[in-house]
């Protein structure tokens, strides 16, 4: 009985925690990190299984915006990215977007993004959501 009820103590422990819907991500969210960064998400309108990413970022001597294309993946995270680039240079600019828990976003910006802000800011940071 007890080796039971520690077994199953443990699979409800060791269980993973449900991946992320995509309704999780849809809003407004502020916060900071490479600056200070807002992000307004929905649903793609042609695509809805599609997140359409409005990131804005601010700093002193330092700014930019640009919108980024993703899906919910199987571990919960949107990986998305620009459809437009720097004609220059021709770089895509690569998000990561993942939630921690319901209250919290952590975004990691990859490579390919300094164009849209600037050599001394970025789009990395930590958001929480406005007006939820």
């Amino acid at each position: 009985m007890k080796r039971a009820a520690l077994a199953l103590l443990f699979a409800i422990v060791a269980a993973p925690a449900p991946a992320a819907d995509i309704e999780d991500y849809v809003g407004k969210w502020e916060g900071v990190g490479e600056g200070s960064i807002g992000a307004d998400i929905r649903r793609g309108r042609a695509k809805p299984e599609w997140l359409v990413i409005a990131l804005d970022v601010g700093a002193p001597g330092c700014g930019g915006s640009v919108q980024v294309f993703g899906q919910v993946g199987g571990d919960g995270r949107v990986r998305a990215e620009s459809n437009e680039t720097d004609d220059a240079i021709g770089e895509i600019c690569h998000i990561e977007l993942e939630l921690v828990g319901r209250r919290a976003l952590r975004i990691d910006e990859g490579s390919g993004c300094i164009w849209a802000h600037g050599a001394s800011c970025g789009f990395s940071g930590n958001l929480t959501p406005v007006g939820r």
